[in-house]
């Protein structure tokens, strides 16, 4: 079994940051385990937020590529998406593109989505890097048209590439709508596995 260590952790306060930075991630395991527990500040009938993901604070065109899935209330297929570069304007600069839940209209709770990435072999410099992960977002989260319709759970999963061989020592992760943050309460784990 393998061993884990936590390398950082923390959670969000009233600032509501719209970015969580990793540095000076040390290169001594041989992979990485990311958990967040995440929801965006936006509260808007648009709905929609993201969380996306870059690396060594890289945010170079053409150089992350994605195959992500989703399913709605464990029954009906959403989208499905194999999609070189990423992202829903067409940017290529970024990883990730999980959907964050939002505060939607008539809504008094903040949901929030349970997220887990994999990234193996995150310090060889021979290799490019990958990374495996997914979500789940809880009952009536809003999916892109919902209109915070949806009333069960909702889950997410994809791998994503970074065209580079540079060991990882920095990891960025920001909501993806301007003028928006990740919500209080929102909590992460970045882990070491040896």
């Amino acid at each position: 079994m393998a061993d884990y260590e936590i390398i950082a952790q923390g959670s969000v306060d009233s600032s509501a940051p719209n970015k969580i930075t990793f540095g000076s991630i040390p290169s001594t395991y041989r992979h990485l385990m990311l958990t967040i527990n995440a929801a965006s500040t936006r509260s808007s009938t648009s709905h929609t937020d993201f969380m996306t993901m870059y690396f060594n604070n890289s945010t170079t065109a053409e150089t992350y590529c994605r195959s992500v899935n989703q399913q709605a209330d464990a029954s009906t297929t959403v989208t499905s998406g194999n999609t070189q570069g990423f992202g829903p304007s067409g940017n290529l600069a970024r990883i990730g593109y999980l959907y964050l839940p939002t505060r939607h209209s008539g809504q008094s709770t903040q949901l929030f989505s349970y997220n887990r990435f994999y990234i193996p072999n995150y310090a060889n410099t021979t290799l490019t890097k990958a990374m495996l992960g997914w979500n789940m977002l809880a009952g009536a989260y809003d999916w892109p048209g919902s209109g915070g319709s949806n009333t069960g759970v909702g889950v997410q999963s994809g791998c994503w590439g970074w065209n580079d061989t540079s060991a990882i020592n920095q990891i960025d992760i920001e909501s993806y709508e301007t003028g928006f943050g990740f919500a209080v309460n929102t909590s992460y784990i970045l882990a070491g596995i040896k």
